[in-house]
């Protein structure tokens, strides 16, 4: 049972991230994200939102799980806070409906690993590991097919 725990973990982690990188690095031509994001973004916007994920969002989802505040709606709560945070130091409020976005992410890949249903732990191991194993051979699809992009003289 906490191989399938940690497995869920990891998995909510690595798809949360990828789908946030995704949304911040991909050139996006719809509405306010039109001509933002680079494809050169991907590596740095990476690094970052698994920095920000690993030292803001876990320990969040944590104290949210430990209270059995289990509900898509207190998750998506608590990811438009944790995405207001950059979003008033970078001047760009888009991050916090983009926060609201990885969060219901991470709580979907819980609640399909059975972690977040009902307040209860019964975890589904084989699927936990199974699903890990997906995210961590997307993230290192994705980490393989950036581009480098270096700057020339």
């Amino acid at each position: 049972m906490k191989l399938g725990l940690l497995a869920a973990w990891v998995a909510a982690l690595l798809f949360a991230v990828l789908a946030a990188t995704l949304l911040l690095a991909l050139p996006v031509q719809v509405g306010p994200f039109a001509a933002l994001g680079d494809i050169c973004l991907l590596a740095p916007a990476f690094v970052v939102v698994l920095g920000y994920a690993s030292l803001a969002g876990l320990p969040a989802a944590a104290v949210f799980t430990w209270r059995r505040w289990t509900h898509p709606l207190a998750a998506a709560a608590a990811g438009l806070a944790l995405g207001a945070l950059p979003a008033t130091v970078l001047a760009w409020p888009y991050l916090a409906l983009l926060g609201a976005v990885v969060a219901a992410v991470f709580w979907a890949t819980l609640r399909s690993c059975s972690v977040a249903a009902g307040g209860g732990y019964s975890v589904r191991p084989h699927l936990s590991v199974a699903v890990a194993g997906v995210a961590l051979l997307l993230t290192l699809l994705c980490l393989w097919a950036m581009p480098a992009c270096y700057v020339r003289d």
